[in-house]
């Protein structure tokens, strides 16, 4: 709700009105940037028109990171709320399986029972075999197992809907808009808005629910003969897991935000595409009509599919069997007694050696700090300046962070870890680093081997930092440097 408010704050104050289309966006992020950087009193000391620029830019940029924040915060609360239902709807799945489970057997005792007995009473003779109440308590488990498969994971969603109107409502009101298939979703927008502003507690009978899970439409108008409407807390529900994949894949789209805005736009906005379009067309041997380039690239794939069709046959790696694809090796590539041994040979090789001094160390030979340099207006608190830069880098590029570190590091503060943090690790310092190690390590013997470096391998790490992105890039390009050395 944080996030909500403080987007109602600067919408309050026309920052959506603020025009800078003629202004590059390098300049708009830099001045952005700078103001982040300075207190109230620092800013005060500048020109009224630079104070004023400056303050219009950052008001921008933050006003596009509270939206990208928002979305963040939407997904994530959808995806927790999903795990948390899934998990509770498996536990008691996994409770009245037990129950259903004699349930069914105490049902199926009765119909042999009646079905072997042919003369006399039947239903007597069952009443002697199992009484009446153990038998209305099967028949009940039976009845909650399957109102439990066909509704309970809607159940335990429905009891969490709460939580998620807590900012649903002030999430809606965003000024979403929707790329061409996904109009009924913005149509479910709207109504939803409508509904909220006009405090109503019901779905009106053409409510749009094409985004409904199909799984869920026997639970969402399970009660419509009774009440006359849908199920809004279920409708509401799927619509705010419609919207976290709608963004997720551009459909939807906020046009004020940074990372979230139409497809279209990251690329060329209309007016550069209007003149560019029939020459990009002409370049690249496409079609310009819809239908025709369906048509070509249908072609396209029933070519390519007979020739792997007809080398199948062929195929030592791989075959079609029952219309699946068939692996008959691993495709891993193994590993060999040699490669074991070379590994070994190299770890036991591998001198220990502190962190601290093995940055010193290739700071010493690539002179990758260097391209850590404060933005301008940049005043200098501490003498111990370099100290202070490497061991931030270390508390971000290890995940330590610089609480641990401040407390670990003899002569580093917090505060020294914090001011590097702010003034010297930004986007592009941090890309002008990378690029040193980088280019120095192209120049050792060892990079020739891994060929002209068209491909890269990635590991799947995550990010260390938010506030320093891609410092592991930097560690293990350390790595890779001192190792060869």
């Amino acid at each position: 709700m944080d996030y909500l408010d403080r987007y109602r704050e600067l919408s309050s104050l026309g920052v959506a009105g603020f025009d800078l289309s003629g202004t590059p966006s390098a300049v708009i992020e830099r001045l952005a940037q700078l103001t982040r950087r300075y207190d109230v009193q620092a800013v005060k000391r500048f020109a009224p028109e630079t104070r004023t620029a400056m303050l219009v830019c950052f008001l921008v940029e933050a006003h596009k990171s509270l939206l990208d924040h928002l979305i963040t915060m939407h997904e994530q609360y959808v995806t927790g709320l999903l795990r948390r239902s899934r998990h509770a709807f498996d536990e008691r799945h996994r409770e009245f399986r037990k129950r259903a489970r004699r349930g069914i057997h105490t049902v199926l005792s009765a119909m042999e029972i009646l079905l072997e007995r042919r003369t006399g009473d039947p239903l007597m003779a069952l009443y002697c075999e199992i009484d009446q109440s153990t038998l209305r308590a099967a028949l009940e488990d039976c009845r909650e197992f399957e109102r439990l498969e066909d509704h309970g994971l809607q159940d335990e969603l429905r009891a969490r809907y709460s939580g998620l109107r807590r900012y649903l409502p002030a999430f809606l009101e965003l000024p979403f808009q929707a790329e061409r298939g996904s109009e009924r979703l913005l149509a479910a927008i709207e109504l939803a808005r409508e509904l909220n502003r006009e405090h109503a507690r019901n779905l009106p009978p053409d409510a749009p629910d094409d985004f409904v899970p199909p799984g869920w439409r026997v639970s969402l108008h399970r009660d419509k003969e009774k009440t006359g409407h849908a199920d809004r807390r279920l409708w509401e529900l799927a619509l705010a897991m419609a919207m976290r994949d709608a963004l997720r894949g551009g459909g939807l789209y906020l046009p004020e935000s940074r990372h979230h805005v139409s497809f279209s736009n990251l690329i060329y906005n209309q007016q550069q595409w209007a003149p560019d379009r029939t020459t990009a067309y002409a370049q690249l041997n496409l079609f310009q009509e819809q239908d025709a380039v369906i048509a070509g690239l249908m072609r396209e794939f029933e070519k390519v599919a007979s020739v792997a069709a007809r080398s199948m046959n062929k195929n030592p790696f791989a075959s079609i069997v029952e219309g699946r694809l068939k692996l008959h090796v691993r495709d891993a590539l193994p590993i060999s007694a040699e490669v074991k041994a070379l590994r070994g040979l190299i770890e036991a090789s591998l001198r220990r050696v502190r962190i601290e001094d093995l940055l010193r160390e290739v700071d010493h030979e690539t002179h990758f700090t260097r391209a850590f340099r404060p933005l301008g207006g940049y005043e200098p608190r501490s003498e111990r300046l370099y100290p202070a830069l490497l061991a931030t880098l270390i508390a971000h590029g290890t995940n330590l962070g610089i609480a641990a570190m401040g407390q670990s590091a003899q002569g580093i503060t917090v505060d020294m870890l914090q001011h590097v943090t702010h003034w010297f690790l930004r986007e592009d310092t941090i890309k002008a680093a990378n690029a040193a190690l980088v280019n120095f390590h192209h120049q050792l013997p060892i990079s020739r081997v891994w060929g002209e470096g068209i491909a890269s391998s990635s590991d799947g790490h995550a990010l260390a930092s938010n506030k320093a992105p891609c410092l592991p890039l930097i560690t293990r390009g350390i790595l890779a440097i001192t190792s060869e050395r």
